[in-house]
């Protein structure tokens, strides 16, 4: 059974000029079809679309409204400025489901890690200090 996942397309808002080996993050405008949640940004497989490197971003797409600004990552990894006009398309969404969140904001854990890294350390010092001593 084959699901389309396949969203809609991202356009640009204004004309944008990248430069060799510069990348960046536009806004994107998108039109919502239908209720979807989240979505990846995926390079557009047309032809005619620019030669710029799409980096793949998970984006939130649930914001009210029928309009979203979408931020998209554009690399120009080729030795020619790369001129994409204005409303030409930058990506395209595909829907995905996001299974399982990973906390941002988790300081005890970090806090925990880090105590046992400089324990660790201290004790690997006594050891070396240890061994100068002895030989």
């Amino acid at each position: 059974m084959y699901i389309n996942a396949d969203v809609g397309q991202v356009t640009a808002t204004r004309p944008i000029t990248l430069h060799p080996g510069e990348s960046r993050t536009v806004t994107g405008f998108f039109r919502k079809p239908r209720d979807v949640k989240t979505a990846v940004t995926e390079p557009v497989d047309d032809i005619h679309s620019h030669s710029a490197i799409i980096c793949p971003r998970v984006v939130q797409v649930d914001k009210p409204g029928r309009k979203v600004r979408i931020p998209v990552r554009i690399c120009n990894v080729t030795a020619k400025p790369i001129k994409i006009r204005a409303k030409q398309n930058l990506c395209k969404l595909e829907e995905i489901t996001v299974l399982r969140e990973a906390p941002i904001n988790e300081h005890a854990t970090n806090a925990s890690v880090s105590l046992e890294t400089k324990s660790d350390e201290h004790a690997y010092k006594n050891n070396n200090t240890n061994m100068k001593d002895t030989y």
